[in-house]
């Protein structure tokens, strides 16, 4: 069975700071969850709406594909 993880880049579209995730939209239109554990930054990790981002998608049956080592690129 081979890698099936990829680099994806897009941006945040939702953020919820209390629950400590959200989600990202690729500009193709594909949602990725993402939790603030995946996010590569110093001190309290959270994203904006809209900050410009790099990742590497994991394939989740059933739901949304995770986000990891998600990276702000802007």
């Amino acid at each position: 069975m081979g890698n099936t993880e990829k680099i994806e880049y897009g941006s945040c579209r939702h953020w919820d700071t209390t629950r400590g995730y959200g989600f990202i939209r690729t500009d193709d239109g594909r949602d990725f969850f993402a939790h603030w554990s995946d996010l590569m930054m110093e001190g309290f990790r959270c994203l904006h709406i809209g900050d410009k981002v790099s990742f590497t998608s994991v394939p989740v049956d059933g739901k949304p594909d995770k986000a990891t080592n998600v990276t702000i690129t802007e």
